[in-house]
This record gives structure tokens, sequence and C-alpha cells, in this order.
């Protein structure tokens, strides 16, 4: 069964965001009223850090709310097809206010509960596992930081996530992606077809900028694959 993961990265966003302004004003400087570039808005391109700056300015959130590992983890969205389930955990909800957990331990919750005895065996057993968890470049790494992320607030994973670990299919780098996703869409006959993956790659601004964004283009390149 495969899990697809994609995640965004405060860190990520900010630069990402420096690049969306890039790309706007270049825009511009061609053509003053570019249609393109008046849809190239924080909004569309980086939804969860829009989210997360107006939270910032109505001092709902603050960066001395979270440690600096958990205040860089902006958003995790799980989307499990087989289940036909798809959540998000995102910062700017998940304030000490709230009364709700960080947005590590709600990923670790959803995943400890919705595969009960996962990952609680024997360290060394080598049976297979029947999860895949799946997403673009840089998987193995967000595992790594999502540890530590619930090992600082007390409430580390199994172990058996972090040293075994879980069986993990990661895609390659992003423009390998947009490559790829373009010559989908060029073998598509239907206009249709053809519009759905150029949506995909519309507002996307790199992994990691926008999970929102990522995970439609993770499943779609996924699915492409094999990867059912």
């Amino acid at each position: 069964m495969y899990v697809f993961i994609n995640w965004t990265y405060v860190s990520v966003a900010e630069k990402a965001e420096l690049t969306r302004a890039e790309w706007v004003q270049q825009l511009l400087q061609e053509d003053k009223q570019s249609e393109q570039a008046a849809q190239l808005t924080i909004e569309n391109c980086l939804p969860e850090y829009a989210e997360y700056l107006a939270a910032l300015e109505a001092e709902k959130l603050s960066v001395d709310d979270f440690d600096k590992l958990n205040r860089d983890l902006l958003s995790v969205r799980i989307a499990i097809p087989e289940l036909g389930k798809v959540v998000a955990f995102k910062l700017p909800r998940r304030t000490p206010d709230t009364n709700k957990l960080p947005v590590s331990l709600a990923v670790r919750a959803y995943l400890l509960n919705t595969f009960k005895g996962e990952w609680t065996g024997n360290l060394f057993d080598q049976q297979p596992q029947r999860l895949v968890l799946a997403g673009p470049q840089g998987l193995q790494d967000f595992v790594l930081r999502l540890t530590d992320c619930c090992g600082v607030l007390g409430q580390p994973m199994p172990v058996d996530f972090w040293q075994r670990p879980v069986k993990m299919a990661e895609l390659r780098e992003d423009q390998h992606l947009r490559d790829f996703l373009n010559a989908c869409r060029y073998n598509q006959a239907d206009p249709g077809e053809q519009e759905k993956f150029r949506s995909l790659l519309a507002y996307w601004l790199g992994t990691g900028a926008s999970a929102d964004i990522d995970g439609p283009i993770t499943i779609a390149t996924a699915m492409r694959l094999g990867m059912e």
C-alpha cells in the first residue's frame, strides 16, 4: 500500500516567495497587463505560506511558539489512494492556543493510528512490510526531520520507523518531474487531459514550497509510473 507524503518547510517557502516575486516582476516588465503575472499570487503559488503570513500578521502565531525544528515544518499532506484518504496538517492552524497537536505530532498520531503495529515489531524481523512511503526527492530527509521534531517534543517515533526504516519510493529531482509531466501532456490526444497535466505545474515553485501543490504532482507522476 502506497502512502504519499508531501511537506512544506517555512525556510523553503521563504526562498520560493523570492523566486515568485522575481517571476512576477519579469513578466510585468515584458507586459504591464500580464495575465500570467496576475495569476502568480502568493495564495495560488504558496497557499500554506500565505496562511502562515496571515497568522503572523494577526498576531495569532509567533516564531517563538515552537522550537526551531517544529516551526520550520509548515505543513504535511498525506494521501492514501487505496483507502480514499487525504489529510493535511498545517502550522497556522495548530498554534498552542488551539490546543491541537503540533504538525509533527499530528502526523505521528495519524500514521500510528492508521497503521497500528506497522513499526512496533522486532527491529530485526526482515518480513516484508505492507507499507511504502512515496514522495518527491527529499523524502528520506523528511522522515529524519519528522523523527527529530517528534523526539524534541518527547514523543519519539517508533525506532523501526527510522532505523529499519519503512520502505520508501522517492521520485526524481524537480526538473525531471517537470519534464516528465510535460511529456505526459504532449502525449495526450484529448485537450482536457492535456490541460490536467498543464495545470499541475502552473503554480509550482519546486518541492517543499507547498505540499498542497506538490501532492497532486507526486500522485500523478507515481500513477504514470505504475505505483497504484
